[in-house]
């Protein structure tokens, strides 16, 4: 092969090479890209998580339920990978506050920096990420374990005239959910639980816990259960402790100290033994 011919077949070569470069970077650009910003969405909301934690849990809820006259629920199907218009009104009202049906209360202040607020706009943006995509069971640990607070310390939240909409908002809590127990109850049980007056919105995974403290024995789903423990402080502290003991195959998580602390056990179990009305039989269709 002479030189001409050598060059011309390096440069094809080289010529395939290059375009194989190109076309595996056009197939796999994308899906990095993607990646990244997958990742990167991940991360703020993470750093969302730790700033709701800082700024949001006294009037909304550490599980994002809302707090009735303080705080709008949060943690809703709407806020959930919201599109342009919703994430934009979640900034802007975190950014700006909000003024309440009056118009003459706020029901909230303003975050942002420029506002005199204490965030800035990434910090803003991070909070609006963990609303619509972020773990809202990661705020609880956060508050009991980073910031050393019992969630049943968390103080009461300014009265701001807040209007709970109507529906079934999740646990906006009815009289005496304000009580240390029950905002325990509320961050760690409500998914799965219901209990009357207080939460009667809750979860219906698990049984309903009105009444609890006159039904004699943990757990009520299954009759005569050899295992059960007395529903008293120490039998309420162990099935919540470790349910798995008691009855192997329940579906009931365990929470260890690092989830509840001993301070909030205490107040949770003390509040549920308050409920010995039983609940409302159901009415036949």
């Amino acid at each position: 092969m002479d030189a001409i011919g050598r060059q011309v077949t390096a440069f094809v070569t080289l010529s395939m090479a290059v375009g194989l470069i190109l076309l595996m970077y056009l197939i796999f650009e994308p899906q990095r890209r993607e990646a990244s910003a997958n990742e990167a969405l991940e991360a703020s909301a993470e750093r969302g998580a730790h700033l709701f934690a800082e700024n949001c849990v006294v009037c909304h809820g550490v599980t994002g339920q809302g707090i009735a006259r303080a705080g709008f629920p949060l943690n809703t199907e709407d806020n959930q990978f919201p599109d342009e218009e919703r994430h934009d009104f979640l900034y802007k009202t975190i950014a700006q506050g909000r003024n309440n049906s009056t118009g003459n209360l706020p029901n909230m202040p303003a975050f942002l920096l420029d506002n005199g607020g204490p965030l800035n706009a990434q910090m803003i943006e991070d909070i609006v990420n963990f609303i619509g995509y972020g773990d809202w069971s990661a705020v609880p640990r956060i508050v009991t374990q980073e910031l050393g607070t019992p969630i049943a310390a968390i103080p009461p939240p300014p009265d701001l005239g807040t209007p709970i909409p109507r529906g079934p908002a999740p646990a906006a809590g009815g009289p005496g959910s304000e009580e240390p127990g029950a905002k325990v109850f509320a961050a760690h049980c409500i998914t799965c639980h219901r209990i009357s007056p207080e939460f009667p919105s809750g979860g219906g995974v698990g049984p309903n816990l009105t009444g609890i403290a006159i039904r004699g024995k943990i757990p009520t789903s299954i009759k005569d259960d050899p295992s059960a423990v007395s529903t008293d402080v120490a039998g309420l502290t162990r099935w919540i402790r470790n349910p798995q003991d008691i009855h192997p195959g329940t579906a009931m998580p365990g929470f260890t100290q690092e989830q509840i602390s001993e301070a909030d056990m205490e107040q949770l179990v003390t509040w549920l033994l308050k409920h010995n009305t039983p609940p409302e039989p159901r009415r036949r269709r």
